[in-house]
């Protein structure tokens, strides 16, 4: 699920594709640290921590979006978001197993995770946009700086703040921002925030709403999000605590035509079904938790 977590933070805005054309770019994924990632790496070195250590590692992705689905490959795994279906795949290279998720599981898991660790706040945010003025050169182009902030208007612990570095235009700029509007608009309705990190996916969600009317193209983004519930035993989350720390970076646009096996289950992997019982839609039929 930390794919969906970090990667499936669309908000809400709206209407169908109206663009066709296939793009394709790369991601480069960066965790500064935060208390979170730092817990979750520690937790790697033990016996049930290794797969959850790989949550918060640095990764390349190549992105290709085709009509309403997008494939996020990297070396280890393959997510597809397939908004037309309904549905996010998730593909194990490594193991050589994939998963199937419909977004209605998707819902009854942010439901039943946001009981259990017993969100705060009223689901509305206040955002602010500001933008900085402050101007550098990424990859050649003037990049122009906006910092976006969203907090708790019911006084939870949530906090999120965003300095994204945008562009004018990249090949395929109208072609993304139309598949992200669309992406958005599904997800929000599908899941809204993300019950898992508490009121903090709630205003990520609220901050990505305000992100989709910047215009121009993101290149560069530094996210922190603060307020995220360890689990709950853990207490109330400190809002002063940077949880996660990451930059991300993208570039090497194309409109190339993007081919179908992207999108595509490998030959010979196999499916592996997840329970909806006590564990959730995130458990494994007679297995451990995958994440």
């Amino acid at each position: 699920m930390k794919t969906l977590l970090v990667y499936g933070l669309a908000a809400a805005l709206g209407g169908a594709l109206s663009l066709r054309a296939d793009v394709t770019y790369t991601d480069k994924v960066h965790y500064n640290g935060g208390t979170m990632v730092e817990m979750v790496r520690k937790m790697a070195g033990g016996p049930m921590g290794a797969r959850m250590g790989q949550s918060f590692q640095d990764r390349t992705y190549t992105v290709y979006i085709k009509g309403n689905k997008m494939a996020r490959v990297s070396e280890t795994t393959t997510t597809i978001m397939d908004y037309d279906a309904g549905s996010i795949t998730n593909i194990d290279h490594a193991r050589k197993t994939y998963s199937v998720m419909t977004f209605d599981q998707i819902k009854q898991m942010q439901e039943r995770m946001q009981q259990m660790t017993h969100s705060q706040g009223t689901g509305e945010f206040d955002v602010n946009v500001s933008k900085t003025g402050k101007t550098k050169l990424i990859d050649g182009q003037p990049a122009s700086e906006t910092v976006i902030t969203a907090t708790s208007k019911g006084g939870g612990a949530a906090k999120f703040k965003s300095d994204v570095w945008t562009v004018s235009s990249v090949p395929g700029a109208d072609e993304l921002r139309a598949f992200h509007l669309k992406a958005a608009t599904v997800s929000a309705d599908a899941f809204g925030g993300m019950a898992m990190m508490g009121g903090a996916g709630q205003a990520m969600a609220a901050a990505g709403r305000e992100g989709l009317r910047l215009g121009g193209v993101p290149v560069e983004t530094e996210t922190q999000i603060s307020g995220v519930s360890a689990g709950p035993m853990a207490g109330a989350p400190d809002p002063d605590a940077v949880a996660i720390d990451m930059t991300s970076t993208q570039s090497g646009w194309s409109t190339n035509a993007v081919d179908d096996s992207h999108f595509a289950i490998p030959a010979g992997y196999t499916k592996q079904e997840r329970g909806m019982g006590m564990g959730g839609p995130g458990r494994q039929r007679g297995g451990p938790p995958q994440q």
